[in-house]
This record gives structure tokens, C-alpha cells and sequence, in this order.
């Protein structure tokens, strides 16, 4: 379901706040990245990237690597800085139609990949990664991630 204006410059309204299409760029040959102005009714703004990868069909590896490396990478950037200072002005949203398995890929990638910048950052020379235990806490914060039915 499409949850954002048809074209740039269009405004539509979703019950108590009102989205604006600012810009729509094609990043890559699955990538589109779409930058939204979302107001409340008080008046406050927030902007939002949006960024859309289309190269990861469900129950499939995705097709670009390359690209999905560069949106994890995006990802990491963008938090990175928030994450080390444990400042939570910066969201970061991961969803996908089916909400399970490329969600929860995503979602475990970026935090093995927080958990690294954060090692190192704090000089560790060689970090050390526990998928097992990003996962295990990822479930402890949402019931069926990484659930297989």
C-alpha cells in the first residue's frame, strides 16, 4: 500500500498530519530515494529519506548486492553517530511487505554492523560479533522477528 503522495510536490493528509512529496531520485538500478515533509497538526515538521530498494524479492536473495551493502552502509552512517552518543533524535524505520524475513535481515544487519563501529570506536582491535545474540535481543524487543512459520 502506498503510504505517500503520487508526485513531487503533492501534499495529502492522513489523519493528523499531512505529507508533502519533496523529491524523488533514482539512486540506482533498485534503489529510489524519496525525501518526504511530514506536519502535524500543531505545526511541527519532521523530514523524511525514504529510501526504497526494489532488487529483494520475498523468500529470495536480493539481485544487487552492491546496492543493498550501500543501504546498510546509508543506514549505519546515519545512526552511527546517534547510536555512539546514545542520542535518539534519529530514527530509523525497516520494513518490507512481508515484515519477517528481508525486515528482519535488515534489521540484524545494521546491528551487527552498529555493534562493530561501536567496538571500534571504543578501540577494540579485533570486535567481536554474536549474530546469535543480536538476534536473541532484536526478539526480546519484537515478538516474531526472525520467526519462521
Amino acid at each position: 500500500a502506498r503510504y505517500w503522495p503520487e508526485k513531487v510536490g503533492d501534499r495529502k493528509n492522513y489523519d493528523e498530519v499531512t505529507v508533502c512529496f519533496e523529491s524523488d531520485k533514482r539512486t540506482g538500478s533498485f534503489v529510489t530515494h524519496r525525501v518526504f515533509k511530514v506536519t502535524s497538526e500543531e505545526g511541527d515538521e519532521l523530514t523524511v529519506d525514504h529510501y526504497h530498494y526494489t532488487g529483494w524479492s520475498d523468500l529470495e536473495a536480493p539481485k544487487e548486492f552492491e546496492q543493498l551493502k550501500d543501504l546498510v552502509d546509508k543506514a549505519v552512517d546515519m545512526l552511527g553517530a546517534e547510536y555512539l552518543k546514545k542520542d535518539d533524535r534519529h530514527k530509523l524505520l525497516v520494513h518490507c511487505r512481508g515484515g519477517q524475513g528481508r525486515q528482519g535481515a535488515m534489521i540484524t544487519l545494521i546491528n551487527a554492523m552498529l555493534t562493530v563501529k561501536q567496538q571500534l570506536s571504543a578501540g577494540v582491535q579485533e570486535p567481536i560479533l554474536s549474530v546469535f545474540s543480536i538476534v536473541h535481543r532484536i526478539q526480546q524487543q519484537r515478538h516474531f522477528f526472525g520467526h519462521a512459520d
